[in-house]
């Protein structure tokens, strides 16, 4: 590709302060640049920084863009793109209506939330929050419930147990009434029991 007098341009840009009265202004001067139509990706750009006395500062090199540039045309929309920018709004809207929905079943299950709904209408967050909290207050309920029904069989077996040993002891009772009964002794007490 020849460069013509269109491939190159200088462009100094200016930073520093607002006046002339600025201490140290910069300024940058970019010397070789190549338009983007021309598509030749060897050329390199230097810039060169220049102090506001004249001296020449370090010079810097950056590669060109490597893929053209097309600039986002404001205002023409193909109807493709609106089609799809019509499509993805209904699929948030419908994502954000069950959300909102989820949120206001929470509101009419969680105990503090239906009493305060009533009222002035909970916020979202305040709603999460509360439901937050109330999953966390039936997780210890049910900790304290399994525990206290772990206790509950413990005792269960521990009375099992104590009818057993009140039946072998009834039984052992009866056959030692029956050894007396036998031998023709009374027992003391038996006669004032009955």
């Amino acid at each position: 590709h020849d460069k013509g007098p269109e491939a190159e341009e200088g462009v100094e840009l200016q930073e520093g302060g607002d006046g002339p009265g600025a201490e140290e202004q910069t300024a940058v001067a970019i010397t070789s640049v190549q338009q983007a139509a021309f598509g030749d990706h060897n050329i390199q750009y230097q810039f060169r920084t220049e102090t506001n006395g004249g001296q020449t500062g370090t010079q810097r090199t950056i590669a060109p863009r490597t893929h053209p540039y097309s600039p986002k045309i404001d205002g023409t929309r193909t109807p493709r793109d609106e089609r799809r920018r019509a499509q993805h709004n209904e699929v948030e809207r419908r994502r954000r209506d069950k959300i909102n929905n989820w949120i206001v079943q929470l509101s009419k299950i969680i105990p503090d939330c239906n009493a305060d709904n009533s009222k002035t209408g909970a916020s979202k967050g305040g709603i999460l929050s509360k439901a937050c909290d109330y999953i966390r207050e039936l997780r210890q309920t049910n900790q304290r419930m399994q525990e206290t029904f772990k206790e509950a069989e413990r005792l269960q077996m521990d009375n099992e147990l104590l009818r057993q040993q009140i039946e072998e002891l009834k039984n052992e009772n009866a056959l030692l009434r029956a050894q007396l009964q036998q031998h023709n002794l009374e027992m003391v007490g038996e006669g004032t029991r009955q």
